[in-house]
């Protein structure tokens, strides 16, 4: 309700500001449907796509918890490779999401954490909602950061007006530039071993053949191949 009261703010502003020209305002109010009805509509209508994938997810990771290292087993004896060479490529790639998991969650808690005490220095409303969507869009890099930053910078523009908008925005760049290049190099470490501009290329071509879980697995599986072919190298 609240990011929908902010679009037909900002489409009325754009109307207003026209002067009489209907050309703009048609544009801000195609934009406008386009979001609420298109992007919204879409969320809705993939909430049962999104049950189905929870209860799928629960069930492979109870088999993977319970049958492991069986199924490790079977995968490094079917690699082709010597066996302990076969064995260590299963291990990396648990290594390389499980360590990309945790950076990402420790990035996305304290972009969360500016992102909340700024909403709440500013007095924008739902301050714990838009640090809740900062928080869970972290795990989508650079495509998260951009929603989560419409979100928050759309609330605090029909709570405050532009001024709040605006600074709401500069808070939004200061978490998820300059405080995540702080983080990132100790919540990543060594475990990634991958440029930003290959996540970020690798990101946007997942994301664009395979939606949203290629641009969640697409860094990880990256980073899972690399160090993959650095073993294969290491071990001749």
């Amino acid at each position: 309700a609240q990011v929908d009261s902010s679009l037909q703010q900002a489409d009325t502003a754009a109307t207003g500001s026209a002067a009489g020209t209907s050309e703009p305002g048609d544009i801000a109010q195609g934009v406008v449907s386009l979001l609420v009805h298109g992007v919204l509509g879409s969320l809705f209508s993939s909430a049962s796509g999104l049950v189905v994938g929870c209860v799928l997810a629960l069930f492979m990771l109870l088999f993977l918890l319970k049958d492991w290292t069986q199924i490790a087993g079977w995968t490094s004896s079917h690699l082709g490779l010597p066996a302990p060479v076969g064995r260590s490529i299963p291990d990396d790639t648990v290594l390389a999401f499980r360590g990309y998991a945790m950076g990402l969650t420790i990035i996305g808690a304290a972009n969360a954490a500016v992102v909340f005490v700024g909403a709440w220095a500013l007095g924008v409303p739902l301050a714990a909602t838009i640090a809740l969507v900062s928080f869970v869009t972290s795990y989508v890099p650079y495509i998260g950061a951009f929603v989560a930053g419409a979100f928050a910078t759309l609330i605090a523009y029909g709570s405050g007006g532009l001024g709040d908008a605006l600074a709401m925005l500069a808070i939004v760049l200061l978490a998820n530039n300059t405080i995540q290049n702080v983080v990132e190099p100790f919540a990543f470490g060594t475990r990634l071993r991958l440029h930003p501009l290959a996540v970020l290329l690798t990101v946007t071509t997942a994301t664009m053949l395979f939606g949203v879980m290629g641009a969640v697995l697409a860094a990880p599986l990256t980073s899972a191949c690399v160090n993959a072919f650095g073993r294969l190298r290491s071990e001749g």
